[in-house]
């Protein structure tokens, strides 16, 4: 997984401070972690895992913001509590309408479950990209005026 910032296309080990204070669970199939993406805010949450490509993506016409509990005394073993805000009277349906902040085990919670995708991303870094490329790029100027659009040099005109 790579983070955004200083942190680009480099690769972090599960114990490292910043995967640790982003950790949410243990991703079980592959022996890593699944993290809160900080990429992925505001406006298509998703966890991703630290060793594979997994995704769990979170609608964002339905959830407002995540984060992950710091709370010591509430974490279990394995997992972390994930605070949950939804937009207002959007909350999934075994939740009151009028829920707003919910804090869930996210991987244990029926509420939850109904909402989340589970996909496979690319490991293709985001600049990546191919095609052709964006514009003229910085080559040299346009200069000043146009001219009438035929070079002196190759014409007889004023022989």
């Amino acid at each position: 997984f790579c983070l955004k910032g200083p942190f680009v296309n480099r690769r972090h080990p599960d114990y490292c401070p910043i995967v640790m204070r982003l950790t949410v669970c243990d991703d079980d199939e592959t022996g890593g972690v699944f993290i809160l993406d900080p990429g992925s805010a505001p406006n298509n949450w998703r966890l991703v895992s630290t060793r594979s490509n997994f995704m769990i993506k979170f609608p964002s016409d339905i959830v407002h913001k995540l984060s992950v509990s710091n709370d010591a005394a509430l974490q279990n073993a394995e997992h972390r509590l994930l605070q949950v805000e939804f937009h207002k009277g959007k909350a999934p349906k075994p939740l009151p309408s009028s829920t707003i902040k919910y804090t869930c085990y996210v991987l244990e919670d029926e509420a939850m479950q109904t909402i989340m995708e589970v996909t496979q991303g690319s490991n293709r870094p985001f600049g990546a990209r191919s095609g052709r490329g964006r514009g003229r790029g910085r080559g040299r100027g346009r200069g000043r005026g146009g001219g009438r659009g035929e070079d002196p040099r190759m014409s007889f005109r004023d022989f």
